[in-house]
């Protein structure tokens, strides 16, 4: 254990150390807030004036829609950063070297796993935070003890899924320029993918099926609820059917089959995608390393 705990370490300072590789872990963010900033939260206040009466919750309930979103993209990109270690160890053959030590390459690559997990936890942690300290500032309210655990366990679920997910695409990649590719492709795509850069209501019914289906934008749709559920009340009232249309719209609940997705189903559907994107990689990794 111990063994395994410095290789961890290792790969966490390697991570840290690198600048740039943290700069482009939170660049998504960036974009996330600018285009929110220039463009969202004015197509999204004014939409929300239409179907409710005008009042101050409204940017409040914006901008709790925005930070769920920051915090669904986070886990991704960190645990994609992470990975780049992986890959430029096993570039310069560094990997083998560490095969002389006692422990086995199965413990190795463990390692490289659990160290994108606490970096994507520790980015996500800190993230949230400061979306907390924000939403208070301007004008929100604290999450209740209740809703912060459940917060909490939301973006767990969110990093592990996120850690089995790149590591897949990790396994398949086998050198830095098509892994830096990659992760510009991942950085640029995941704000759309998780209804963040555009909202559903504008997207082809296509590309809205790809969203639903893409099981890290399900912890988006957790993260919407639980951040806007003291809000909706203020902002919408009684007008029940305007609420589920602003929902619908802006990707704060899903609809399949007729049927309004619950948090039950959400979360279960990430369970399952963690589930088979583990198995997968194992039966991957267990080919390249026959």
């Amino acid at each position: 254990m111990s063994a395994l705990a410095n290789f961890v370490i290792r790969n966490n300072k390697m991570f840290f150390r690198n600048r740039m590789q943290v700069f482009f872990s939170v660049l998504s963010i960036i974009i996330s807030i600018g285009l929110y900033a220039i463009f969202l939260q004015k197509l999204q206040v004014d939409s929300i004036a239409e179907m409710a009466k005008q009042n101050a919750a409204i940017k409040t309930l914006v901008n709790e829609w925005m930070i769920a979103g920051v915090l669904s993209i986070i886990p991704v990109t960190s645990t994609l950063g992470a990975y780049s270690l992986y890959v430029q160890d096993n570039e310069r053959k560094i990997l083998y070297d560490f095969l002389t030590t006692p422990m086995s390459r199965h413990t190795i690559q463990f390692s490289y796993m659990l160290s994108a997990f606490q970096i994507g936890l520790f980015m996500t942690l800190i993230a949230f935070i400061g979306c907390e300290i924000f939403l208070v500032a301007t004008g929100g309210e604290w999450l209740s003890f209740t809703s912060l655990l459940k917060v909490l366990g939301v973006l767990v679920l969110a990093v592990f899924l996120s850690s089995v997910m790149m590591f897949f695409f990790t396994l398949i990649i086998k050198n830095s320029g098509t892994f830096s590719a990659f992760a510009s492709i991942v950085s640029t795509m995941i704000g759309f993918l998780c209804g963040v850069y555009v909202p559903m209501g504008v997207l082809p019914v296509f590309v809205q099926k790809v969203v639903e289906i893409f099981p890290i934008s399900h912890t988006t749709v957790l993260l919407r609820q639980l951040f806007m559920e003291p809000t909706l009340p203020t902002v919408f009232g009684n007008m029940t059917a305007n609420k589920e249309s602003y929902m619908l719209a802006f990707g704060g609940q899903y609809k399949v089959n007729g049927a309004i997705l619950t948090m039950a189903q959400s979360t279960g559907y990430v369970i399952f995608a963690i589930v088979v994107f583990t198995l997968i990689s194992l039966v991957i990794y267990r080919l390249k390393n026959k």
